[in-house]
């Protein structure tokens, strides 16, 4: 036979083959098993990956939670300086209206 033929030939038969022979189907695997990854240790890896993301993405959540917490709070001391600042400024512009007035002098 010529090798077209014979490829033509398994082109044609072999997947039926494969599918009804166990050995012929094992035969097959192992012939490609060091090339390519089986369909479990594929799963495996790939639900380890998914297993590590859903992790660092809890862990990632937290440090957020925390750092909003951390902003939270210095904005809140941000705003209560800003207010004492404000009353400063207040108290400073009563006493030098105070002095003025004693003065004669408008501000």
């Amino acid at each position: 036979m010529k090798t077209k033929k014979i490829k033509d030939i398994l082109l044609k038969e072999l997947p039926a083959i494969i599918e009804e022979d166990k050995e012929v189907k094992d035969f097959i695997a192992n012939l490609f098993k060091d090339r390519y990854a089986d369909k479990e240790k594929t799963e495996e890896r790939f639900d380890r990956i998914l297993n590590e993301l859903a992790a660092d993405r809890k862990v990632q959540s937290r440090k957020w939670e925390e750092q909003e917490k951390k902003w939270d709070n210095n904005q809140r001391v941000i705003h209560e300086l800003l207010e004492s600042i404000k009353m400063l400024d207040r108290k400073h512009e009563n006493t030098i209206g105070t002095f003025g007035s004693t003065m004669g002098i408008k501000v």
